[in-house]
């Protein structure tokens, strides 16, 4: 999508030097047939009218025109693949690129917590209903995530079915709940459940560390996660 946006950007600058070629053709056209003439009983009243002059200056205007453009159609293109270097191509999320790039931000908040996502039995859905059943799960998962998210708190797909999320507040406990409520219809349909784990951000620590922590966590909580699902599961399935 951000190739396609940029080659459009492209084009539209190369067509713009098309026609500006174009106008200087005739431009020059005219001074030559302006210089043929200049023996003719009109000269002197050509002369007077300097048209020659009046079409250079015409022609170099276009020039510093069609210069500026193209100087604010790059620093357009710089832009877009800058955007789309940071961006999740499938949900739209920052990617992992961002989050090591936006993460000194965290400081300013007052009780950052760093939040690793993960989907559990994601593979299955892959496997089970396909993988146009896999994106659409990833993209309601991220969705489900922003809409829980203030305008200070971010969200970004690190990769694959791994997300993190960057929450200014003390519990993330009952946030994360909330997803999961907000999840049900999905978890039930596809059969995957969310298993999260999450650490508060201080400065003693590394982003690597504080993320490895995270992380550690969402895997120690795996295991009660299941059972739970299983529990959970097996009573539906008495019902």
């Amino acid at each position: 999508m951000a190739l396609s946006m940029a080659v459009e950007l492209w084009l539209r600058a190369y067509r713009k030097l098309a026609v500006l070629g174009w106008v200087l053709f005739c431009i020059g056209s005219a001074v030559d047939i302006i210089d043929s003439i200049h023996t003719s009983p009109w000269a002197k009243k050509l002369d007077q009218m300097d048209l020659d002059e009046a079409l250079l200056t015409a022609g170099v205007l276009l020039i510093c025109l069609a210069f500026m453009d193209m100087v604010r159609q790059k620093r357009t293109l710089i832009d877009v693949l800058k955007h789309a270097s940071r961006t999740d191509e499938l949900t739209r999320l920052a990617n992992r690129r961002a989050f090591f790039e936006d993460f000194p931000d965290v400081y300013s908040m007052q009780n950052p917590k760093l939040v690793f996502l993960d989907l559990d039995n994601f593979k299955q859905v892959n496997d089970n209903y396909g993988h146009e059943a896999g994106d659409y799960v990833l993209v309601r998962v991220s969705k489900a995530v922003c809409s829980l998210l203030s305008d200070e708190e971010k969200a970004y797909r690190l990769g694959g079915d791994e997300f993190v999320f960057i929450l200014d507040d003390p519990n993330p406990e009952l946030r994360i709940n909330q997803l999961e409520n907000t999840l049900k219809p999905e978890l039930s349909r596809y059969q995957f459940g969310l298993t999260a784990g999450y650490t508060s951000v201080t400065r003693n620590q590394t982003v690597d560390e504080l993320l490895h922590q995270a992380d550690q966590k969402m895997y120690s909580a795996k295991p009660s996660k299941l059972r739970q699902r299983e529990s959970s599961n097996k009573k539906h399935q008495e019902i």
